[in-house]
């Protein structure tokens, strides 16, 4: 009996450990009781710098003073079913500031409590935003009216140019099809260049 237990539990760990492979996030495994990493994926070596000969890592390590009370009453509130949700947090890594989302589930596995903590790195969402709002920045002050559409020509975007000249609010023209650009029919080669274009 107890062969059928150890090698169903040799069995789950291997699934474990691919699962845990497998996943693009830096996932840690944490004993709760003493607030030490007993596992960790390649991500997580990674972005969160571990030596693989430091066999005392305790998890609110990866967070420097200005995160590291929020994050532990966070876990705390986790462990404590207060709360249940994701909350973003910064570490510090090599002494730089990494935006992270952190994602914690409490499980129990052969007796013992752990943790199972989820690091999504968000430097590229948050370089993307920077980028998106440069863009937008810079779009909002040229002279000429720029509109931007779906797929299916529905208006998601007008800058301040378009607004005056056309004398249309956003709010006026946000989710009309594209096609109230062709006005009353005057301008008619006007028209079908910019249709020719678009």
């Amino acid at each position: 009996n107890n062969r059928i237990d150890d090698s169903y539990f040799y069995t789950f760990v291997e699934k474990y450990y691919l699962l845990l492979a497998s996943i693009e996030d830096a996932v840690v495994v944490v004993d709760v009781n003493q607030n030490l990493v007993v596992e960790y994926n390649h991500h997580a070596k990674s972005l969160l710098n571990i030596d693989d000969n430091d066999k005392f890592i305790y998890h609110y390590h990866f967070f420097d003073n200005e995160f590291k009370e929020k994050y532990l009453k966070f876990y705390e509130n986790i462990l404590n079913g207060i709360e249940n949700d994701s909350k973003e947090f910064a570490i510090k890594v090599n002494k730089k500031s990494i935006p992270v989302k952190v994602k914690i589930t409490i499980s129990i596995i052969n007796g013992l409590k752990v943790a199972q903590i989820i690091f999504t790195d968000l430097r590229s969402k948050y370089k993307l935003e920077n980028r998106r709002n440069m863009l937008a920045a810079a779009v909002d002050q040229v002279a000429e009216a720029v509109i931007v559409t779906n797929s299916i020509g529905e208006i998601e975007y007008v800058n301040s140019a378009y607004e005056n000249i056309s004398g249309k609010s956003f709010d006026e023209v946000s989710g009309k099809i594209l096609n109230i650009l062709k006005g009353d029919g005057k301008n008619t080669w006007h028209n079908k260049i910019m249709w020719d274009d678009i």
